[in-house]
C-alpha cells in the first residue's frame, strides 16, 4: 500500500512540474533577441529634456498574446509606449497614468502604481485597449516631460502571455508622481491618486488542479490504511 501511495504522489509531483514548465514555456520574455533591444533594463532622464529610451522587440508574438506583465520599480508617471509596426508606423502612445485618454489598463481594472519604491508586478490587458500584438514588431519607449525633475525606473521582468497569471497590481508602497503634459495625447478625466492595488492572485492550470486532487486522494488512502492497521 505504501508503495502505491508513493507512486501516486510521485506522479502528482511530476504532473505539477510539467504544468509549471508548460506555462513558463508559453511566455515570451522581452529580454532582447538577435541584437534587438530589451524592455528589461534601467532607465533615467533629467528635466527639462524629453528622452527617447529606445526600442524593444516583441519577438515572434502572435495575436494569442493578449497580456503584458511588467515587474518594475521607480517613476513611470511620464513613461509612454508606442507599438511599432513592420512598416515603421506607430500606434499610441499609451500611458500608465490615469489622466490620459490612451492608457494601459490592468486585467482587473485596478490602478497602476506610478512610483513604487520596490518591485511591483502588473498585468496589462492589451485587448482592452485594442492592441493585437501580432500586428507589431516592437515597442518604442518615451520618457520625461519639462515639468518633472530627474527621474528613473527599472524593469526587472517583462513578458507577453497568452493568459493572465495575476489579477491587476501587486501590493506596493510607492506614491504617485505628477502627471506629464504631452502634445501627442489628449487629456482625459482628473487623475487618480489612488495607487493601492490588489494583491496578485495566480490562475490555476488544469494539470495543477489534477495534481492537487491526486495528492489529496493519496493522503486519504494513507489515513484510511493506518486506521485499518
Amino acid at each position: 500500500m505504501k508503495k502505491i501511495i508513493a507512486t501516486i504522489m510521485t506522479l502528482a509531483l511530476l504532473l505539477g512540474l510539467c504544468s509549471i514548465t508548460a506555462m513558463a514555456a508559453d511566455d515570451i520574455v522581452l529580454n532582447g533577441d538577435a541584437g534587438a533591444s530589451s524592455l528589461i533594463g534601467e532607465y533615467s532622464a533629467s528635466a527639462p529634456e524629453y528622452k527617447y529610451l529606445g526600442f524593444a522587440t516583441t519577438k515572434e508574438a502572435t495575436s494569442d498574446y493578449k497580456y503584458l506583465q511588467l515587474t518594475y520599480s521607480g517613476d513611470i508617471s511620464t513613461l509612454r509606449i508606442e507599438f511599432n509596426k513592420e512598416d515603421d508606423s506607430n500606434v499610441g502612445p499609451y500611458w500608465f497614468t490615469n489622466d490620459q485618454v490612451k492608457k494601459f489598463v490592468t486585467v482587473d481594472g485596478s490602478a497602476i502604481p506610478t512610483n513604487p519604491s520596490s518591485d511591483t508586478t502588473i498585468v496589462l490587458d492589451l485587448s482592452k485597449i485594442g492592441i493585437n500584438i501580432g500586428d507589431f514588431r516592437g515597442l518604442h519607449l518615451h520618457y520625461l516631460s519639462p515639468d518633472l525633475n530627474s527621474a528613473s525606473f527599472k524593469i526587472s521582468d517583462a513578458r507577453l502571455m497568452t493568459s493572465p497569471t495575476s489579477a491587476g497590481t501587486s501590493s506596493h508602497d510607492g506614491a504617485a508622481a505628477p502627471a506629464a503634459n504631452n502634445d501627442n495625447a489628449s487629456k482625459g478625466t482628473t487623475p487618480s491618486n489612488n495607487n493601492s492595488g490588489a494583491a496578485n492572485t495566480g490562475s490555476t492550470s488544469v494539470p495543477t488542479v489534477i495534481a492537487c486532487l491526486v495528492v489529496l486522494f493519496a493522503g486519504a488512502v494513507l489515513v484510511y490504511s493506518k486506521k485499518r492497521a
